[in-house]
């Protein structure tokens, strides 16, 4: 779109980013609209910048899971995709965790290993059981030591994967801890700092901190109702 370049390197010097896309939508405020429209950008940024040996961490949500049905076929037999974070909701649920990871290696045929774990459990003691088996612990080691992170930005509102499965209770307590969205299911603030509550101790998988640790980390989101969340993302 016309302009974009200029905001884009605006916002890259803003927030010392490497490189920033941004995607014109239609209608920023239909959210299926915008999911649909940043993927094939999201894809086509991720094919320009693989290099064929990297080691993907790869969380869950809607938007990578548009990005993943963007992503035309091909074959980088050198590259590891790995599950960062365990599966919320369903199993089977295209925006799964467990399903993305799956469905990446699938299109890039690659290697694949998952995090076999719920992504958030009944209680901290669960939480840190689980961490410490040893299967769990050496995913989680490979997906803090990937190359690059794929994460969405997701919303905290009833219907997310984050607040399922009788966890809706949750969402008064977090907002009023002050969180305005989740990456990779770790609530941050609006100044994009992680929200360090019971709730976040109870998630197994990689935390924001490690996360901020890893080379390049792509985050694919958009829309009107995520200006808030979007902002503290890339103040974080």
């Amino acid at each position: 779109p016309a302009g974009a370049a200029h905001l884009e390197s605006r916002l890259e010097r803003r927030y010392g980013l490497d490189e920033v896309v941004v995607v014109a939508t239609a209608d920023a405020d239909n959210a299926i609209n915008v999911t649909r429209e940043l993927a094939p950008a999201a894809a086509s940024y991720l094919l320009r910048t693989l290099r064929g040996h990297e080691v993907i961490a790869i969380a869950g949500g809607k938007t990578l899971r548009a990005m993943i049905d963007a992503l035309p076929a091909r074959s980088y037999p050198g590259v590891t995709v790995v599950q960062m974070v365990g599966g919320m909701g369903h199993h089977d649920a295209p925006d799964h965790a467990t399903e993305q990871a799956r469905r990446l290696s699938q299109k890039l045929e690659s290697r694949l290993v998952l995090l076999p774990a719920p992504g958030l459990v009944s209680s901290v003691a669960v939480a840190q059981a689980l961490r410490s088996d040893s299967q769990i612990s050496d995913t989680l080691t490979l997906a803090a030591n990937a190359d690059l992170a794929l994460v969405g930005l997701g919303l905290l509102t009833p219907e997310s994967a984050l607040l399922s499965s009788g966890n809706v209770a949750q969402l008064d307590t977090l907002n009023q801890a002050g969180a305005v969205g989740n990456i990779a299911y770790r609530c941050i603030d609006r100044q994009g700092q992680a929200l360090h509550t019971e709730f976040d101790e109870r998630i197994v998988g990689l935390s924001l901190e490690q996360i901020a640790t890893i080379p390049r980390v792509i985050a694919v989101g958009g829309g009107r109702d995520k200006l808030q969340l979007i902002e503290a993302a890339l103040r974080s």
